[in-house]
């Protein structure tokens, strides 16, 4: 509110405000200068802190909605621009407007508050002048030393004064119009103090007929007032030593010592009082919501900072979690305190930072002050946060305990992080992560392989997962940690590599597809079964693949061999079929192809034994078995052909069952019938060999 001397000119009489009676119209100019100057402070801010060296522009309008002045300033190093206008003798009575505008990057800023000019009240009964002017100490440097009862001893004054009549004179104080010199009563100011504090209770003095003047109190330096509800903040003095009677002034909006309001928030205290709480007499806080409470709200940080995310944008965090709630004095998780919660200053050497992820995120008393918010304020705080594991529930780490978080989380903004994508960009939105076979398999993302290569890390890479078994059935479906493995009870995960599933817990194991679906629901991949193979056997099972040289020691070893080259990596990671055993892909899956032949038998058109690191035994090149045991020449009986029937008739295994395709062959190999009396198994009707 600035109020002016009555003069005569026009008022916003839509809002109720009206001129000063002509009888009453003084025609001075006591009130000049400070007192019927308009300030207005802006600040613009961003996750990092206030903004310096944006210009913004600052329009003020009267109640018509005239432009009446355009001025400019340049915001500080706390991104603050502080403007004053004088209205001295403006005449036009009502609500006026001052907006701010500034265009910071691509963003265009606005922002606008209303303020009242109106006339001193005095005039309702004065029409001219005091006479013999009697200044005296200012507490306010809004006052001319005068305005504040010059002559409360007057009998004309005692009543309006007891009976708190202070918008008789100080007209608008209360953020509205009054007619006459009989307002309402009791009176109370606007803003928070509405309904709440009357006018007398702030103005200690002012009610009491005498010599005594008006006190302007502080906010917690006078007894009565803010007697720390919100016991989170700290105290803050407005006044240079509140004193009945005493000669201290109220420096919360201007100290004119210095020529600033007072200032607050930040570790240099920057951000003036007044830019969270308005002018003394409409004092509020950013959002009212809630006011006169014992905790800080979120909110309140919100409304200043605007756009700020809460770090998460799935589960968003409290603001007043991380950087206390006192928005006085704001403060940083202390990342080395024994007990938690404890905030140090922001850019302290011990504040948690963008670069700490595991001080919150690995267990610990930060992790446990998260965990029990609402232990420690349940007004505060509505809910608890377990830091120290994901979503999967899994232990937060680096991802295979080497890969920093910020490869695949960027944290260039603490407030708001994000996951590396896709297309290699980063975003907060999740669903859009990466995933294993981005970084993994070749060829299926180059984008993100870059960029993850570009901060110093070279994944490892397998060929594809495995056939259309998704990555997280077998490795679990968290990136957090070490790198883990599907159990063989296929339940559980290890970080232990030799206790990881083996290929026969899956395909010796007719149970395998009833826990898999139930745990995983692999019908939802379009996995319908789990192969078997039962009693795997290729040759003598005995010798266990040692006889023509050293190819497997157990079946899973076998497994390898051959879908992998002795590779267990390859063996697990592929999307066709047959993994490696492709090499000898021999046609046609009804024992009419040629698989056996490509690998064994050198004179074939498919012949490709030699593309795995230690060939199969040929069957017409000699051998040297480990044991002694006879090398057999197969080309004769290979004269009719070599297709895989053909290897049936001798190597059938009889404690099969039904044989009939090369995959339930090619796992039920015997070791073969090297001839014997019992000619006509073979040479009989229904015989594999030539009949005689």
């Amino acid at each position: 509110v600035v109020l002016d001397d009555p003069h005569s000119g026009q008022a916003d009489t839509a809002n109720g405000f009206s001129t000063p009676n002509k009888k009453n119209i003084w025609n001075s100019d006591y009130w000049n200068g400070r007192a019927t100057t308009i300030w207005a402070y802006a600040i613009i801010t961003t996750a990092s802190g206030g903004v310096s060296g944006v210009n913004i522009t600052f329009t003020i309008k009267d109640p018509s909605g005239n432009v009446v002045a355009t001025l400019h300033n340049i915001t500080d190093s706390a991104g603050v621009a502080v403007i004053s206008y004088d209205l001295n003798n403006a005449n036009y009575y009502g609500y006026w407007l001052i907006e701010a505008s500034a265009s910071v990057g691509e963003q265009n800023l606005t922002a606008s508050q209303r303020f009242i000019y109106n006339w001193w009240g005095c005039a309702n009964c004065h029409g001219t002048k005091w006479k013999g002017i009697v200044t005296f100490t200012q507490k306010s440097p809004y006052t001319m030393g005068y305005d504040f009862h010059q002559n409360p001893v007057s009998d004309n004054h005692n009543n309006p004064m007891q009976n708190g009549q202070c918008v008789v004179c100080h007209q608008s104080y209360d953020n509205t119009w009054h007619s006459g010199n009989n307002p309402p009563t009791p009176e109370y100011p606007g803003g928070i103090h509405d309904n709440k504090v009357e006018c007398v209770q702030c103005h200690v003095n002012a009610d009491k007929p005498g010599t005594q003047r008006a006190e302007i109190a502080g906010c917690y330096d006078t007894p009565g007032c803010h007697a720390q509800v919100n016991n989170k903040l700290t105290p803050i003095d407005t006044t240079t030593g509140y004193n009945v009677r005493g000669t201290y002034r109220t420096i919360y909006s201007l100290d004119i010592t210095t020529g600033q309001p007072k200032k607050a928030h930040t570790p240099d205290e920057t951000v003036p009082c007044i830019n969270c709480h308005g002018p003394a007499h409409m004092l509020s806080k950013p959002v009212t919501a809630g006011t006169s409470n014992t905790y800080t709200e979120d909110e309140q940080c919100l409304a200043c900072h605007v756009n700020q995310g809460k770090h998460s944008t799935s589960d968003p965090v409290n603001c007043t979690a991380c950087h206390s709630q006192d928005a006085h004095s704001i403060g940083v998780l202390d990342k080395t305190a024994a007990t938690q919660p404890t905030y140090t200053s922001l850019g302290s050497a011990n504040a948690v930072t963008k670069n700490d992820c595991l001080a919150c995120h690995s267990t610990g008393n930060i992790a446990d002050f998260f965990a029990t918010l609402t232990a420690y304020d349940n007004q505060a705080y509505t809910k608890n946060y377990n830091t120290t594991y994901d979503s999967f529930g899994y232990a937060i780490a680096k991802h295979n305990g080497v890969v920093n978080c910020t490869v695949c989380h960027d944290n260039s903004d603490f407030h708001r992080i994000t996951f590396l994508t896709h297309n290699g960009s980063y975003s907060t939105d999740k669903t859009q992560a990466v995933g294993c076979e981005d970084c993994h398999v070749p060829g299926v993302n180059d984008a993100v392989k870059s960029v993850v290569q570009g901060k110093g890390y070279n994944p490892p890479q397998v060929d594809a997962k495995h056939k259309r078994v998704p990555c997280n059935v077998c490795h679990s479906p968290s990136p957090h940690g070490g790198a883990r493995y599907l159990s063989s009870d296929l339940q559980t995960y290890t970080t232990n590599r030799s206790n990881a599933v083996a290929c026969t817990n899956c395909h010796d194991n007719n149970n395998a597809y009833s826990i898999l679906n139930s745990k995983f629901n692999l019908r939802q991949y379009g996995i319908q079964s789990v192969p078997q193979i039962n009693a795997f056997q290729h040759g003598n099972a005995t010798i266990n693949g040692q006889r023509w040289g050293d190819y497997w020691t157990n079946t899973d070893e076998a497994c390898i061999y051959c879908h992998g080259n002795k590779n267990k990596i390859n063996a697990l990671h592929f999307s066709t079929t047959y993994g490696y055993a492709s090499v000898v892909n021999g046609g046609a899956q009804d024992l009419t192809g040629t698989w056996c032949a490509n690998c064994h038998y050198t004179k074939a058109s498919g012949y490709n034994g030699t593309a795995y690191v230690v060939p199969p035994p040929r069957i017409d090149v000699p051998e040297t078995s480990s044991d002694g045991t006879q090398w057999v020449n197969h080309t004769s009986f290979l004269s009719s052909g070599y297709t895989d029937n053909v290897c049936l008739a001798c190597h059938y295994n009889e404690s099969a069952s039904q044989v009939n395709n090369i995959e339930s062959f090619i796992h039920k190999v015997n070791e073969g019938v090297a001839g014997g009396p019992d000619c006509v198994k073979c040479h009989d009707i229904g015989g594999m060999a030539p009949k005689h």
